[in-house]
């Protein structure tokens, strides 16, 4: 008797697990293309006539487009990691410093340098009065804490848009 109820408890588990799986679930590898409203958090200061009141972003790992009424700033990112020194060099440092500032070099050697462009493209002949309508909103959303007026602002539950926008 013992054997059957638990035969009957892994069949009843197995059975119910079977049935309540999300067999239909599908993730793709990679970064997700959202256009994220602009609350604040993207800032471009462009020449001449360009309008750098950026209305949308793409916010990228290796570059950004701004969206503004005028036209598109895109912003283009290269990460270098800087060279390793020399092991043996490095310990002679480490004898001669002291503890602050052994641990200053340190936190300086382990960062990256960020080199970027921007470069700004602007609509020639446009609707000056153009607006930017986003479609396709998502479930999902950004948070951003930046700085504005010299104080940190925190902004949270920031519309994302998928894949389009509408010009009115």
């Amino acid at each position: 008797m013992k054997k059957y109820i638990i035969l009957f408890t892994v069949n009843f588990f197995l059975f119910t697990s079977f049935i309540f799986s999300q067999s239909n679930w599908k993730i793709k590898y990679g970064e997700e293309k959202y256009f994220i409203e602009n609350k604040g958090q993207f800032q471009v200061t462009a020449p001449g006539t360009f309008n750098n009141n950026i209305e949308f972003a793409y916010d990228g790992s290796a570059e950004d487009y701004y969206f503004t009424g005028s036209g598109i700033a895109f912003r283009f990112k290269r990460f270098v990691k800087k060279d390793k020194e020399d092991p043996l060099k490095k310990i002679e440092r480490r004898k001669k410093s002291t503890t602050e500032e052994w641990k200053r070099h340190e936190i300086k050697e382990k960062r990256e340098s960020v080199e970027e462009e921007l470069v700004y493209a602007q609509w020639i002949g446009a609707n000056k009065n153009v607006k930017i309508v986003p479609v396709n909103k998502t479930q999902s959303y950004h948070s951003y804490t930046f700085k504005q007026n010299g104080k940190l602002t925190n902004v949270n539950h920031i519309k994302l848009f998928k894949n389009k926008f509408k010009l009115s």
